[in-house]
């Protein structure tokens, strides 16, 4: 797989000579080019072909070109154009280009910035979340996060979704006690009591957390009947990288088990980010 790391390793060159690889070959050899620019997007009309430079190493702001490597001809390669895509971000970038089946895809993008991608390869991230509330926090940060130029990967994000309302049906008594009332969850023929306004229980389960069932007891000095809606509990077990909220964790920052990335509930895109890093397997 090809992205260049930044769009001024691109240039766009229009020409008007045929783009196969004999006449690249011999149309740009001895020509000189700028000394950032690794790769040509080189335009015939409404066909494109993308190359690698390789040039002479000197002091000077154009150098000359010694050879080329052809990285896809005009049957291998699209062009389009998106104002919405940053082509700065590697992930939007990628996304943009995967709605193409050709091998290389030409992005122009917001601000005219023009990129490419060859052999597109996704690593894929699950997200597993709790719900309510709707949208998913989690999946609402990781868009985000995606967005910020940070993310040097291709991503494909695998959203898991637990509902709570659903878990919350095992229930039998008529009270349930939920760790806080922000999500806002609502059971029919259920009263619903929360946990952080210190409510009077005569007949409750727990829907919540160990930590939630560790609050309850010191509370009330008793255990009571407890759904488990952690997600690091739920979790199955999986080969790929996987990204969870965890109430027990500090406000900031994230923690790790394995191939398991936890950040706060309260989590910040900033938080997100170095959590996908990781298992990204990225340097911060």
């Amino acid at each position: 797989m090809i992205i260049p790391k930044h769009c001024r390793e691109v240039g766009i060159w229009r020409v008007d000579f045929r783009l196969d690889a004999s006449q690249i070959r011999k149309s740009l050899k001895g020509k000189k080019a700028y000394k950032r620019t690794r790769y040509v997007v080189l335009n015939n009309k409404k066909q494109h072909a993308v190359v690698e430079l390789k040039k002479k190493e000197t002091k000077a702001l154009f150098n000359e070109i010694l050879s080329t490597r052809i990285i896809s001809l005009p049957k291998d390669t699209a062009y389009v154009e998106d104002p919405d895509v940053d082509v700065l971000s590697v992930p939007l970038l990628a996304r943009r280009a995967s709605r193409s089946k050709k091998d290389t895809v030409v992005v122009k993008g917001i601000f005219e910035h023009v990129s490419f991608v060859h052999k597109l390869r996704f690593r894929e991230i699950r997200v597993v979340d709790l719900v309510p509330p709707f949208p998913s926090k989690l999946t609402t940060l990781v868009e985000m996060a995606l967005k910020t130029e940070e993310i040097e990967t291709p991503v494909r994000i695998i959203e898991e979704l637990i509902d709570i309302r659903k878990l919350a049906k095992r229930v039998r008594t008529k009270e349930i006690l939920f760790g806080c009332e922000a999500g806002g969850v609502r059971i029919p023929k259920k009263k619903c009591l929360y946990i952080d306004q210190n409510p009077e229980i005569a007949d409750a389960t727990i829907v919540g957390c160990d930590l939630t069932k560790r609050v309850a007891k010191q509370l009330y000095g008793k255990e009571l009947p407890f759904v488990d809606i952690c997600p690091k509990s739920l979790v199955k077990k999986s080969k790929i990288p996987t990204l969870i909220k965890c109430c027990e964790l500090q406000t900031s920052g994230f923690d790790k088990e394995g191939k398991i990335a936890m950040v706060p509930w309260g989590a910040k895109v900033s938080d997100v980010v170095g959590a996908m890093k990781y298992l990204l397997g990225e340097k911060r």
